[in-house]
């Protein structure tokens, strides 16, 4: 079978299909589904309340469904056949929080606040049909929602992602996309990076030359030509609004008083040396930033700010502090004057004062500084936040300080380094960070548990640095699926993670994401290698134990100089019962073995020959085979395939029954599956699921 055509099997859809990603809490799953249809009733209790989370649902409804529920004002919730929302007044149920609870009643989803609703509307489409989120009405499908009992609330309060800008510009309806993908994954976090040595991309009236001059660049490192962009106010002012309808706060980033060389080029009075400066063609740390020694300097920047937050209404601006060079410092007589005059012992206490004077500057305006690790010392403000990225002790020093922490270190949440691939094109930063990585990150640390610092650790986030990423679909690439673990990490507490059960959820997950047209890292890519048998002068192919589940193509080529002298194909399903042990209540024919019991366990397809050696057949018997795992597992899905030729009568079973047990012993029926093949049909697979 090829991946094609299994991916389209997967539409066959049954309430065991549980796939929620982040993982809710606490959720129970009990037997039947409620049926959705145009004659569904959208009823809520506050509708200003409901709105965000009902407009989710009907934006995916229109799109897949082909209508749209019109919500009424009722705060009957025992009516039949209804979809409600309902806000709660419980001091003691948990922001963000939410109660999912489907019957033959219908849904009802209950929170104390918007938020709530919205991200029990989220976990909502994902307990749907995976075309859910494809645009096109999907005639043929039964849209469903097993019933289900969650109880689910977010572990962390932050729960961030970042998007550098500067490096690579990315228009306006990406940002939104991006935006989409947080708001999917109950992340409630943008960190926009919107400045840096390659490129200013935020217009500031006030200093009209840092977009004309400094959003601009001669030249990238992929070609010799020019390379720009930048957001209008007007721009960033729409791009606030949606994302506010995801619930999704948008933290601009201003870099300085370092990664400043785009805002030097336009107004190159505020360095130290006064320039003449060119934006940066290439990438890293470059000698000239802002001149803390200049009091023209403050005002500049302190202009700037003021229209940053005229515009963004988040509590946070982050400022990032990073990577500052001191060199133009050491030689500049305005920072050595500035260095005598305030008492400083050296430029890194100069650095000190530069971020001290802008924090003060924020907190009289009402907000609230976040910057990178480099800037922590004992005299910020107990409000500001330290964003540790440079390693995970970073943020386990901010926090014993008793500084606001948020974990974004560069071994875990850098998803610039190759996933999979470090020969896929956009280049990837030189290190690796694997998926399952990702999910072992622990915000966390142990040494801060039962800590009063405990409650310092924000949350985490994961940082998306776009040297090498020049078109959307390369961000996509890079943080899929990386992101969906990440999300995971900071919303499901520690103890409900499972990375096995992860990656169960995480290939419903793909085919989702497949539906929005996100192109995603290779999730499922098994590692083989070759190797040789001395003994036996054999060789064999050696597939990663980590790889447990998703199909295998080998195609081998045999050629003699420059003529092929055969090629074949085969394709090989691992799933979570390959290798079982497995217990045929009735024998096989001797002469349809496929080489015995493992032959239904071994993940080898047959093909439309029914004399391939790859079908086990049976001769005027049933067919009742019990499949042992080595552990309790979450199964989504069970698949048995039948071949039918009746030129050679060979014909498929009327139905197949499938059933669980978690002792071995007493058995619980799933599913009846039946056919619609008629008997005059040759060389026939169908798969049932």
């Amino acid at each position: 079978m090829s991946l094609k055509n299994f991916l389209t099997d997967t539409k066959i859809w049954t309430s065991n299909n549980i796939a929620i990603i982040p993982k809710p809490q606490h959720i129970i799953i009990k037997e039947g589904e409620f049926i959705i249809n145009r004659g569904t009733q959208l009823l809520t209790n506050n509708l200003p309340s409901s709105e965000r989370a009902i407009d989710l649902l009907n934006e995916h409804f229109l799109k897949a469904m082909g209508y749209k529920l019109i919500p009424k004002l009722n705060n009957v919730q025992n009516s039949e056949s209804k979809i409600f929302f309902g806000i709660i007044n419980d001091k003691n149920f948990p922001k963000e929080g939410y109660k999912f609870l489907c019957n033959q009643s219908g849904i009802t989803i209950r929170a104390v606040e918007p938020a709530g609703l919205f991200y029990g509307a989220q976990t909502f489409l994902q307990l749907l049909h995976p075309e859910i989120f494809k645009s096109g009405n999907s005639s043929n499908v039964k849209w469903t929602v097993p019933f289900v009992e969650i109880f689910d609330f977010p572990r962390f309060s932050y729960r961030g992602m970042h998007l550098d800008v500067s490096r690579h510009f990315f228009p306006v309806k990406f940002i939104k996309k991006y935006i989409d993908f947080i708001a999917m994954h109950k992340m409630n976090i943008f960190h926009w990076h919107l400045t840096d040595d390659q490129g200013w991309r935020i217009e500031i009236k006030k200093y009209p030359k840092l977009t004309q001059i400094g959003s601009l660049r001669k030249e990238t490192l992929e070609d010799n030509k020019p390379y720009g962009g930048y957001y209008t106010q007007e721009e960033i002012k729409e791009i606030i609004k949606y994302a506010e309808s995801k619930f999704v706060t948008i933290i601009p980033e201003i870099d300085i008083p370092g990664h400043s060389l785009a805002a030097l080029a336009a107004y190159p009075e505020y360095s130290c040396t006064g320039g003449p400066f060119e934006v940066a063609t290439k990438y890293g740390i470059f000698k000239d930033v802002f001149c803390p020694g200049k009091e023209e300097t403050f005002t500049f920047l302190e202009n700037i700010f003021e229209e940053i937050i005229q515009l963004f209404p988040s509590e946070y601006i982050h400022i990032g502090g990073d990577e500052v060079p001191k060199n133009r410092w050491k030689n500049c007589s305005d920072c050595q004057r500035r260095i005598k005059t305030e008492g400083l012992r050296n430029e890194n206490e100069l650095q000190n004062y530069f971020i001290k004077r802008i924090e003060q500057f924020l907190i009289s305006k009402g907000k609230r500084l976040i910057g990178w690790d480099e800037i922590l010392n004992d005299n910020l403000n107990s409000d500001s936040v330290i964003m540790a990225w440079r390693s995970y002790k970073h943020g386990l020093i901010s926090a014993k300080q008793g500084y606001k922490t948020i974990m974004s270190p560069v071994e875990y949440c850098y998803f610039n380094f190759y996933q999979d691939d470090p020969n896929y094109e956009p280049k990837a930063f030189n290190g690796f960070l694997p998926l399952e990585k990702v999910y072992s990150f622990e915000p966390l640390p142990d040494e801060l548990l039962n800590s009063e610092n405990s409650s310092k650790i924000l949350g985490a986030q994961g940082n998306v640095w776009t040297e090498f990423m020049y078109e959307p679909k390369d961000v996509e690439y890079m943080i899929f699926p990386r992101l969906s673990a990440l999300a995971e990490v900071i919303w499901t507490v520690k103890e409900n993670k499972d990375f096995d059960d992860f990656l169960s959820r995480l290939f419903e997950h793909t085919i989702r994401l497949n539906n929005l047209n996100v192109k995603q890292g290779k999730t499922f890519s098994p590692k083989v290698t070759l190797d040789f048998n001395p003994k036996a002068k054999n060789y064999y192919l050696v597939l990663d134990p980590n790889f447990n589940e998703g199909i295998i193509d080998i195609t081998i080529q045999v050629k003699k100089g420059n003529k092929k002298l055969v090629e074949n194909i085969n394709s090989i399903i691992v799933h979570k019962a390959t290798g079982g042990k497995i217990s045929l209540k009735y024998p096989y024919s001797p002469n349809y073995s496929a080489g015995g019991n493992l032959a239904l366990v071994d993940g080898i397809l047959g093909s439309q020959y029914f004399n391939d050696n790859k079908w086990q057949g049976y001769l005027g018997t049933d067919f009742e085979a019990i499949i042992e795992l080595d552990k309790a597992k979450t199964i989504n899905k069970v698949t048995a395939r039948f071949l039918q030729n009746n030129t050679e009568w060979i014909y498929l079973p009327e139905y197949v029954e499938f059933y669980y047990s978690n002792n071995g012993k007493t058995f619980e029926k799933i599913e009846v599956v039946k056919h619609n093949i008629p008997l005059k049909k040759a060389n026939e697979i169908f798969s049932f699921s």
